[in-house]
C-alpha cells in the first residue's frame, strides 16, 4: 500500500513539473519581440542587418529543379562553365532541393561573404573521371569522395553548388584556381612544393602513398628481383607517367638520367608497363591497385612496389586571397573526420574497383 502511494505522489509531481515546463515555454515565446524575418528565406530569424551590407535577397528556389544552375561570374565576364546535370537517381543528393541561403553577418569573413553574396560556390574538377574522387555514373549523375565534399561545404554555407569540369589537365585546373576562375578546387589534387606557391593547400583529406608499377618480364631481364628504386636511378631506365601531373615532376627531379615517356592518361601508361614499352610506370598505390581489381590480367605481367616513405597528400585547394575560405574548408573536413587512405576508398566505393 505505501509503495502504491508512492508511485502515485512520484506521478503527481511529474504532470506538475511537465505542466510548469509548458507554461514557461509559451510564455518565452510570447515575449520574443523585435525578431525581423529575412524576406524570402524561411527559418532565419532575429538576425540584424548590418549597416551598408545588404541581405541576400529574391534566392532563387530549387523547385523541379534536377541539374545545378547558375554560373559565377568573374569581374563581369561570364566564365563558360560545364554545368553537372543531376539524374533523380543519383546516390547524391545534388539538386539541393530545400536550400536555405544564409544572410550575411557582419562578422563574417570577407571571401566567405563573397561566396554567400553570389549564392554559389564553383568548385573545379578535371575533364577526366577519376573514380572514386569524381565520376559520372550510369544515369548521367555524378558521385565520388570530391562531389561529396563539395556539396557539404556548399551546403553548410547554404549556396549553390557549380562544379566546372573544363579544365583537361591539373596543370590548366591549377592555373585557372591562380587566376581566381574557381572558388576551390577539388580533384584528386596532389599537394606539391611547387603548386604551394600559387595556391593554398587544406588538410589533406586522403593519403595515398607513391608507387611503382613494374613489368615483370623486364624486370627479370635486368636482373631486378627486389624494390626497383636503385635501378631507376641508373642512366637510361625507362619510365612511363602522365603529363602534367606531381608525378611528372617527381620523376623528372628523382630520377634524372630516366629515358622517361610521357603519356596523356592514365591507361595509357598502364598499358606500356603491360606491353614491355617502357620498365616501370610511377604513380599512386590507389590507381594501380584499382587497375589490377578491375583487370587481374594486368597482374600477371606487372608488380606493384609501394614507396613507403613517401606520400601523395591529396587537397583542396584554394587561390590568392581566399584563406578564410580556406579555414572554413579545414574546420569542415576535420568536424567530418574526412582522413581517408586506400582501404577506406575500397570500403565505402566498392563499385569503383570492380
Amino acid at each position: 500500500m505505501r509503495r502504491k502511494w508512492l508511485m502515485m505522489l512520484a506521478l503527481m509531481i511529474l504532470l506538475m513539473l511537465s505542466a510548469c515546463a509548458a507554461e514557461e515555454r509559451a510564455q518565452g515565446a510570447a515575449e520574443t519581440k523585435g525578431i525581423a524575418e529575412t524576406e524570402g528565406i524561411a527559418g532565419i530569424e532575429g538576425a540584424a542587418e548590418t549597416e551598408g551590407i545588404a541581405g541576400i535577397e529574391g534566392a532563387a528556389e530549387t523547385e523541379g529543379i534536377a541539374g545545378i544552375d547558375s554560373a559565377a561570374e568573374t569581374d563581369g565576364i561570364t566564365e563558360t562553365k560545364q554545368i553537372v546535370e543531376i539524374a533523380p537517381h543519383s546516390s547524391l543528393d545534388l539538386s539541393q532541393e530545400g536550400r536555405q541561403p544564409i544572410r550575411m553577418q557582419e562578422y563574417y569573413k570577407p571571401f566567405v561573404g563573397e561566396i554567400l553574396e553570389k549564392d554559389s560556390l564553383v568548385v573545379g574538377m578535371i575533364e577526366e573521371d577519376r573514380p572514386p574522387f569524381f565520376y559520372c555514373t550510369g544515369d548521367g549523375s555524378m558521385d565520388g569522395l570530391d562531389v561529396e565534399i563539395s556539396l557539404g561545404i556548399a551546403n553548410s554555407f547554404g549556396v549553390e553548388l557549380v562544379i566546372d569540369r573544363t579544365a583537361r589537365s591539373n596543370q590548366e585546373l591549377y592555373e585557372n584556381l591562380a587566376q581566381g576562375k574557381y572558388d576551390m578546387v577539388l580533384s584528386k589534387l596532389s599537394m606539391t612544393p611547387e603548386r604551394a606557391m600559387g595556391v593554398s593547400f587544406s588538410a589533406p583529406y586522403v593519403t595515398l602513398r607513391q608507387s611503382f608499377l613494374v613489368n615483370k618480364k623486364l624486370a627479370s631481364q635486368y636482373g631486378v628481383t627486389e624494390y626497383p628504386y636503385d635501378y631507376l636511378r641508373e642512366p637510361g631506365a625507362v619510365i612511363g607517367t602522365v603529363e602534367g601531373t606531381s608525378y611528372e615532376s617527381f620523376v623528372r627531379q628523382s630520377f634524372p638520367e630516366a629515358d622517361v615517356r610521357v603519356y596523356q592518361d592514365i591507361s595509357s601508361m598502364i598499358d606500356a608497363v603491360v606491353g614491355a614499352e617502357v620498365f616501370a610506370a610511377v604513380y599512386d598505390d590507389l590507381t594501380f591497385v584499382q587497375a589490377i581489381m578491375k583487370n587481374y590480367e594486368i597482374s600477371l605481367y606487372s608488380t606493384i612496389y609501394t614507396v613507403e616513405d613517401l606520400r601523395d597528400y591529396i587537397c583542396a585547394a584554394v587561390g590568392d586571397g581566399s584563406e578564410d575560405l580556406l579555414e572554413c574548408i579545414n574546420a569542415y573536413l576535420m568536424v567530418n573526420c574526412y582522413s581517408y587512405v586506400l582501404d577506406d576508398l575500397i570500403r565505402d566505393f566498392p563499385e569503383c574497383f570492380h
